[in-house]
């Protein structure tokens, strides 16, 4: 992977958690940001959660991809002949 490669999925993987503490700054504090409506659960808010959402994409491959790898390594382990060593 070259270095460019590397930063762009830094800023995908970035993204989700970044919307999502948007969205709890903005319900937790919604008088510091242009919010006029006291309910917590304004249009900040959802838009945030929203964005969160969708970029959630990258978090979800490399939940898959962990556990395709740690499936494959057990099926390997599964095949593998077990040595029982002697008991004393």
């Amino acid at each position: 992977m070259t270095s460019t490669e590397t930063a762009g999925s830094a800023l995908l993987l970035a993204a989700a958690p970044t919307f999502a503490a948007m969205a709890l700054y903005t319900s937790a504090s919604p008088d510091i940001l242009c919010s006029t409506m006291p309910a917590p659960m304004n249009g900040m808010v959802t838009m945030y959660m929203l964005m969160s959402l969708f970029h959630a994409s990258p978090w979800l491959k490399l939940i898959t991809g962990w556990w395709r790898d740690m499936v494959d390594r057990n099926l390997k382990d599964a095949d593998r002949p077990h040595v029982r060593s002697p008991s004393a």
